[in-house]
Formats: C-alpha cells, structure tokens, sequence
C-alpha cells in the first residue's frame, strides 16, 4: 500500500529538481530533551522527599519491631507487614487521581513543546526551497503520544517504589538499622533519576523522527537518506544502513519501504532505543 501522501506542495517540490541545497533534516531537540528530563527529575525528588519524611522516620520508630512472627509469637508483625506498611502511605500518593492528572500534564506540556520545536524546524529547512507545506492533522498521533508518555511517567514511579520495598524488605530481614537503609536507598533514588534521563532522550528522539516523517510526507517527500550520527557510538546496524547502496542512491530509502532492524522489522532513524540517527528528506533530483 503506498503511504505517500500527496499536497499542493508537491509541485514546489518538484520544482526544485535543479536545485543544489538538500534539506538538512531535523536533529531531536536538546532542549525539549532536557526541560522533559528535568520535570521527571523533579517529579523522582518528590518521591524521595516522601520517603525521607515519611519511610525513614517510621522504620526508625519500628526498628525494634524487626523481628519474625514464629509459633511461639504469633501476634507480633511480620517483616514483610512491616515493611509493606511503612510504604504503603506514600504509594497511595503515587496511584492517586492526582498523580494521574499531573503525569498527563507532564506527558503534553513534553508532548506539545516537541511538536512545538519540530513544526518550527522542518518549516525553516523547507522555506528555504519556497515550499510552504500544508501542516498534517496530527491529533489522532498527538493523543497516542501523550498516553504513551503517561503510562512511561507512570511506571518511573511505581519501579522506583517497588526497589525501595524490595531495598526495606531484604533489610529488615537481615536485621540492619535504618540508618543503613536510608544508605542503600540512596541507590534506589540514582537508578530513577539514570531512567528518567534515559526515557527522556529516547522519547524525544521518537517522537522528533515520528513528526519530522509526517511534515515531510504532507511536503511530497517520497524518499529519506538515513544520516547516523558518525562517531563511536553508532550501531554497526545503522551504520551499514546509512551506507548501503540501494536502488534510490546510497543511504537512501522510501518512507514506505524501510530498512530492517536487526530483529527483522522496518526501522525508521531514531525509533531505536537512544538512537541518534536522523531522516533527511531526499530531492527527486537526487534519486538513481
């Protein structure tokens, strides 16, 4: 099935068969990256403020309680009670209906700032040959977008306090004090914030690659040359990709007929995870 879709800037387009300037493509935004990454840093801060204010004091107030329920004192609590008990409070807080309205606030304010910063660079790289493209409707991808970031902001959350229940529970078996488990969930707290900061950057570059591709294709774009990044950290996979001599030129590939992946499916320059790799719209001039 062809995908390509058609508008009334593919004659501009096709205007420019002569030209010698090539739209540039568009990178992920740095910005949009780093503002995402800091409300989700934010956002792991609160928890640990909760678990600082709330978590840490009740252990210590319970440290003597730190002892297995046998058949000779079946009335005292159990580990894994005192345990689940001391966090419960704070994972309500973290399920609750407010949680979920500020995570879908997270998920569109990042959402509609990328959106924001791509619109604004594809029609700066695509002025430059006087093409003027119809904008796309993008609500339906827009509204995927925001729920896909929702449930991601919602599982930073819920991981981080399952790894500080399994951090209490393993502890208090082992009979340690709180203020070693204060120590150890201090981990706990730097494996959220490496997630977030992870999550931030491959959202960002999918969704800049997933927008770029549908401003170009409303252009008349029909081709893209896969462009990676050229340093040490390109996957060989990638590399071989943008290097390829197809049947279009080198490098490059028709939006509906994509490269593959390692695992076999049709891969588009940064939908894998932390991939840098950019789609760069190609002239009809610069096909084979």
């Amino acid at each position: 099935m062809n995908l390509i879709l058609q508008s009334p800037s593919q004659a501009l387009l096709l205007s420019q068969l002569q030209t010698k300037r090539k739209p540039r493509g568009i990178k992920a935004s740095g910005q949009s990256e780093n503002s995402f990454r800091a409300r989700l840093r934010s956002l792991i801060n609160q928890i640990q403020e909760d678990i600082n204010r709330i978590l840490i004091p009740e252990l210590k107030r319970r440290e003597n309680e730190f002892v297995i329920a046998d058949s000779v004192n079946p009335q005292i609590i159990t580990l894994d009670d005192l345990s689940g008990d001391s966090i419960r409070p704070i994972r309500e807080r973290w399920v609750s209906p407010e949680f979920e309205l500020l995570a879908e606030q997270l998920a569109l304010q990042f959402v509609t700032e990328t959106n924001q910063i791509n619109a604004r660079r594809v029609r700066e790289d695509l002025n430059r040959f006087g093409i003027n493209a119809l904008e796309p409707d993008l609500r339906a991808y827009m509204e995927e977008a925001v729920s896909d970031n929702v449930r991601l902001i919602k599982s930073i959350s819920s991981q981080y306090l399952d790894n500080v229940e399994s951090v209490v529970s393993a502890n208090v078996r082992a009979g340690n004090r709180s203020t070693i488990i204060a120590k150890q969930l201090i981990q706990s707290h730097g494996v959220s914030v490496n997630r977030a900061k992870f999550i931030a950057r491959d959202q960002t570059a999918k969704l800049n690659a997933d927008l770029s591709k549908r401003r170009h294709l409303s252009a008349g774009f029909e081709y893209f040359r896969w462009i990676d990044s050229k340093d040490i950290r390109v996957r060989s996979r990638h590399r071989n990709i943008a290097k390829r001599k197809t049947k279009y030129g080198i490098g490059i590939y028709r939006y509906d007929e994509l490269p593959l992946s390692d695992s076999g499916q049709p891969i588009f320059p940064g939908h894998d995870y932390q991939c840098r790799c950019i789609a760069q719209p190609v002239l009809p001039s610069e096909i084979n």
